[in-house]
């Protein structure tokens, strides 16, 4: 590039919005070297500016553009004349991908950074950023993409944490002031029947514990009371917490958790992290 042109980087998601992907990286854009470097945010799929994460991001970004309309090739297209010299896809294998875009190679460098933290199995990805836990040393032989490891943890840590973390308290929260907290913010497709059956157990044995989850749906929370019921647990051992958009409301109320409890089939990302924010400690467990 010529003298005093800054690189063109180029953020390619379907999830500039009330996600853990922007909640963690929306202050990581926000410090971008501007002098040095120009940030595109792609949206690949529709957002509205109701979600106050979009609406940051929109502002954050020196140029967004949404595909959402575009075809695969028609948005490979777009993103080539824009002229991105490198290309983020922050979605990887996950929810909302559209994998034929970058197939397309519409950047000179590709790279596949926090949403998908494995392999993406294909050649048109030259980057895959990660840290020594995620890759550890020896492991590139697994990885088609060539292994950038940062000196510092993968993921981004998201706003910074607030001075003080004040709790609403749990009678605000539903929670009992005498309870042993275990909290399991994960998405439900992370909570498999063993190891739901493994924290239905740890109720049973600790009477004073209870479960405090997240869950969409209310269809949801039936279906986990009910597996409860079926464990010999009481469904008022189970408190759900509401979906809230600011993470710092929810740290605030995360303080209150005793313990996070993790999810070995896919362990926790952000969920482990806002824990570690909260001073929360982690059991976890790898799958066997």
């Amino acid at each position: 590039d010529p003298v005093g042109t800054r690189i063109r980087v180029g953020y390619l998601s379907a999830d500039f919005r009330d996600h853990p992907v922007s909640h963690l990286l929306a202050a990581t854009l926000e410090s971008h070297d501007r002098t040095r470097f120009e940030i595109i945010g792609l949206s690949s799929h529709q957002v509205t500016e109701a979600d106050p994460m979009t609406r940051r991001l929109m502002g954050t970004f020196d140029q967004f553009e949404v595909l959402s309309a575009l075809s695969d090739r028609k948005a490979a297209e777009h993103i080539r004349s824009l002229n991105v010299d490198i290309l983020v896809d922050l979605n990887g294998l996950t929810a909302g991908e559209r994998p034929a875009i970058t197939a397309a190679r519409p950047a000179p460098v590709q790279v596949n950074f926090l949403g998908y933290p494995g392999t993406l199995g294909a050649s048109h990805y030259d980057y895959v950023v990660a840290d020594g836990g995620v890759i550890p040393a020896g492991s590139e032989a697994h990885y088609t993409e060539a292994v950038v490891r940062l000196p510092v943890p993968l993921l981004p840590p998201g706003d910074c944490r607030p001075d003080h973390l004040v709790s609403p308290g749990r009678a605000a929260l539903s929670l009992p002031e005498d309870a042993v907290v275990l909290a399991a913010f994960h998405s439900g497709f992370k909570v498999s029947p063993d190891v739901f059956w493994i924290w239905m157990r740890l109720l049973r044995d600790q009477p004073r514990a209870v479960l405090w989850m997240s869950a969409a749906s209310e269809r949801g929370r039936s279906r986990l009371r009910s597996a409860a019921a079926q464990a010999g647990v009481s469904a008022d051992r189970i408190v759900f917490a509401d979906r809230i958009p600011d993470r710092r409301d929810h740290l605030h109320r995360l303080t209150e958790a005793d313990l996070l409890l993790d999810t070995p089939v896919y362990n926790s990302h952000s969920s482990a992290l806002d824990a570690l924010w909260c001073n929360v400690p982690i059991v976890t467990a790898q799958s066997t």
